[in-house]
């Protein structure tokens, strides 16, 4: 998985489908004409639909920050309460994580 992707500010997003029109992996699509939603499993955070969009709704944003911004403790994190913590407790990310 990437290590970034596209986020879209839905409060902002007007709905035009450019985002949708040039992403190269399809992973943004407007959804029932309301807003453009981002399919993470597929966004490589590129950035282009970001540079595309008129509204300036889509920010890319970074994984790990975002994922693991929990509200574990330490403590939970090493007795292996937290699947995802635990996870990633020997990953160069820990430092990160709380």
């Amino acid at each position: 998985m990437a290590k970034r992707y596209a986020f879209v500010h839905n409060e902002v997003c007007v709905a035009c489908g450019a985002c949708e029109n040039v992403c190269p992996r399809a992973a943004v699509k407007v959804w029932r004409g309301c807003m453009a939603r981002v399919d993470e499993g597929l966004c490589v955070g590129c950035g282009i639909c970001a540079r595309e969009c008129p509204a300036g709704a889509i920010d890319i944003r970074n994984r790990v920050e975002e994922r693991f911004d929990s509200h574990c403790s330490p403590e939970r994190a090493a007795s292996g309460a937290c699947p995802m913590c635990s996870q990633l407790a020997s990953s160069p990310y820990k430092d990160k994580m709380f």
